[in-house]
């Protein structure tokens, strides 16, 4: 193996795990900021199954002033996913945003609407699909039962919602911004980030 080669798996590996890092800071900033006993959720993981599938993302979910506020960082998308690579829509969104389908680079924090609060606490599958369904990643009969920002523009206020005939488990509503993580360039922005948000 060359060293070229070696030098470049250096740096995807410290690629990845900055990315890591960053969110481990965002959340352990908020969580020092709200509430011991606020319902707090996260998860974070880079992940190759097999030769054709991996992903690289990390969730974050927080109760605080009575809404449930989050923050979601996706690096790599599951290219196997039955619904990612079919999604029109999900194409339109990275070109709107201006990012790549598989290597998004995005950095997402917003409020969510649950109908059904407990739903939400309770239901781990609902809590990972969620930010992926504000990215329109969803199947022909729940986009059609869904309504959003007219266009997905990076840093602006945006929002989701779902026809209440879809089910709990497809996101309710959020609002939210999206931002590039790669422009997120020190702890001063990245607290700014989370003052933003917990304000909201």
């Amino acid at each position: 193996m060359s060293a070229d080669l070696v030098q470049v798996l250096r740096e995807v590996d410290n690629f990845h795990k900055t990315c890591c890092l960053l969110l481990d800071d965002f959340i352990s900033y908020v969580r020092n900021r709200i509430p011991d006993n606020a319902f707090v959720w996260s998860e974070k993981g880079y992940s190759v199954w097999h030769s054709g599938a991996s992903q690289h993302l990390g969730n974050f979910l927080f109760e605080h002033l009575g809404k449930y506020k989050f923050a979601f960082m996706l690096v790599k998308v599951n290219e196997d996913s039955n619904v990612a690579f079919k999604s029109r829509d999900y194409y339109a969104v990275c070109n709107e945003l201006g990012v790549d389908p598989y290597f998004p680079l995005l950095f997402i924090t917003g409020v969510y609407q649950p109908r059904d609060e407990d739903y939400l606490r309770r239901n781990l599958y609902a809590r990972r699909a969620w930010p992926h369904h504000i990215l329109k990643l969803l199947p022909d009969q729940i986009l059609q039962k869904m309504n959003c920002s007219p266009s997905y523009r990076l840093n602006e206020e945006l929002v989701f919602e779902t026809d209440p005939s879809a089910g709990d488990y497809w996101c309710n509503g959020a609002e939210f911004k999206i931002r590039r993580l790669t422009d997120i360039k020190n702890q001063e922005m990245l607290i700014e980030i989370a003052e933003e948000l917990l304000a909201r």
